[in-house]
């Protein structure tokens, strides 16, 4: 990312418009190309999906990197989430656990130091990848690195978009993170026109 698409202003940081529509035509026209089966089957993962069951025995569904359905039964807490992207080096995997409890958010926070707002991502892994590196939220890893920061998420993530699960399994992952280094720094705030 170039200097200039990131600003920083009181603790809060701004992205350039211009880096954000640069990602999202990027990945667009490569969508757009891609439209024959047999050159699509790179943007066919999905979930995985969870369900679990009284006992804590979890059915876990996913598309893998053979682009083959697995359906199985675990009793682990820890699977990984496989990302493809239009641009290799974007994806990746990653491990997540799952939450003892899910817990209610507070909904007033002390102000941090740092604050990054993303909103409208749809799905669009590449963008939401370089955005998190770049503003120094998370490492090549996809540990949270951004300390006591506070990471906004404002909507639109699910709506439509090629890797909305993945990306919603990233942010449970970095909300886990964040919160073990002693404080809950991630809101996620959905807002829908009904």
């Amino acid at each position: 990312m170039h200097p200039e698409s990131l600003i920083w202003i009181s603790g809060l940081l701004i992205i350039s418009p211009i880096f954000i529509i640069n990602c999202c035509v990027s990945e667009h026209n490569e969508f757009i190309n891609s439209t024959l089966l047999e050159r699509r089957q790179h943007i066919s993962t999905d979930g995985p999906y969870i369900i679990s069951d009284k006992e804590n025995n979890y059915r876990v569904i996913a598309v893998d990197s053979n682009f083959k359905i697995k359906d199985y039964l675990t009793s682990e807490r820890k699977f990984e989430v496989n990302v493809y992207s239009f641009h290799p080096s974007v994806s990746g995997n990653f491990t997540v656990e799952l939450k003892d409890a899910i817990k209610i958010p507070r909904s007033e926070y002390d102000l941090y130091s740092d604050i990054l707002v993303i909103s409208d991502i749809e799905g669009n892994w590449h963008s939401f990848k370089k955005l998190l590196q770049n503003g120094k939220v998370m490492d090549e890893n996809f540990n949270w690195i951004f300390g006591k920061g506070h990471l906004v998420l404002l909507g639109d993530f699910m709506d439509r978009g090629l890797n909305v699960t993945q990306i919603l399994w990233l942010i449970y992952k970095l909300e886990d993170e964040a919160e073990k280094q002693g404080e809950r720094c991630i809101s996620y705030l959905v807002i829908m026109k009904l």
